[in-house]
């Protein structure tokens, strides 16, 4: 929040300057471009930082983990549902067939 509210009163002061309706030192104006981009920085590496996977217990860094867990074939839940598929498969073409016959 604190960051949001730095690059909204940054934005509207250097406006301000730049439209000529305030003027702002160089030394001002350099230490505030150079805070700006400091707090920024910061708040990029704190945002990096925050992620889904702990490394341990006692630890609060946590590491994002993106690439999606694939299914193996040998799995439990991916058997079960490869009988489930197969079997309303066999279903729906019995249903088929009844109603052709009929």
């Amino acid at each position: 929040m604190f960051i949001r509210i730095f690059n909204l009163v940054f934005f509207i002061l250097y406006t301000f300057h730049f439209l000529n309706i305030i003027f702002i030192p160089n030394e001002i104006r350099y230490s505030i471009m150079a805070l700006y981009l400091v707090i920024n920085l910061l708040g990029f590496i704190q945002k990096k930082s925050k992620s889904n996977i702990k490394f341990s217990d006692n630890d609060d860094f946590y590491l994002m983990n993106t690439t999606p867990k694939k299914p193996s074939p040998k799995d439990p839940d991916m058997v079960k549902f490869m009988s489930d598929l197969n079997e309303s498969i066999e279903n729906k073409k019995i249903e088929k067939i009844k109603v052709k016959n009929e």
